[in-house]
């Protein structure tokens, strides 16, 4: 072995061991930021129980939107017909989601926060919140979104819940201001602490167990049988049997 040689095998741990360090570091500074994300959606989400449609003004809403560093939207379509201003919150790390679409770095899923705004003659009309997980190219192409909306127009039900598969899941729960206390508490009955996690949130009924376990009631009251992929998931929690 020549002396080239023998130093490259002394610098060699030097060298592995400042990959590791780094990685580390790496590490930690991904952790601090997927927790301070967590914390910003519950915050938002935080501010958005409290808003009720007709009642809510203009300085309520644009005050969350200035404290979340939200903006106007171009907005149609979804409630409220014609209608006022309407704003969105986006909190997610760019950075971060855009590592996380790659193959190489598909564990961090990337995720994303969002609140809508729509205003209507000076007052809140309608309010969306939702969190959306995007799987990495070496996972199984399934886009879950997650949302509760509240609106004072809508010929809807005062409550309801949806899960629409395919590629996109979308698990929906959509209230009007004729919702009961304890029906507007389970909507927004969000757990968000896997955003905190490396790997992300996985399936929507780990975001809202609550209204996950309405939906249940609502198949078995209509007669149906959930699919297999809704009721084997260990991360869902199921209803209990009727007695």
């Amino acid at each position: 072995m020549d002396r080239t040689s023998r130093a490259y095998l002394r610098q060699l741990p030097w060298f592995v061991a400042a990959v590791l360090v780094i990685l580390l570091l790496a590490a930690i500074l991904v952790r601090v930021i997927y927790v301070r994300q967590e914390q910003r959606a519950a915050m938002l989400l935080n501010a958005v129980l409290f808003l009720r449609p007709g009642e809510s003004s203009a300085t309520d809403i644009e005050g969350i939107v200035a404290n979340y560093k939200g903006g106007p939207a171009d907005i149609s379509g979804l409630a409220c017909d014609p209608h006022g201003p309407s704003y969105i919150v986006h909190i997610a790390n760019d950075a971060l989601n855009s590592m996380g679409r790659s193959a190489a770095l598909a564990v961090l899923r990337p995720r994303t926060v969002n609140a809508i705004f729509i205003l209507k003659n000076g007052t809140l009309c309608y309010v969306q919140y939702s969190v959306e997980i995007v799987p990495g190219r070496r996972l199984r192409p399934v886009r879950t979104n997650a949302s509760v909306t509240l609106a004072s127009e809508t010929e809807l039900l005062p409550f309801d819940v949806e899960y629409l598969g395919g590629n996109i899941r979308f698990f929906q729960v959509a209230l009007t201001s004729e919702a009961t206390p304890d029906q507007h508490r389970r909507a927004f009955d969000f757990d968000l602490s896997c955003l905190a996690r490396f790997s992300g949130c996985r399936v929507a009924c780990e975001l809202m167990p609550s209204a996950w376990l309405d939906y249940q009631k609502k198949a078995r009251a209509e007669g149906r049988a959930l699919r297999p992929e809704e009721l084997g998931d260990p991360h869902c929690k199921k209803l209990t049997a009727s007695p």
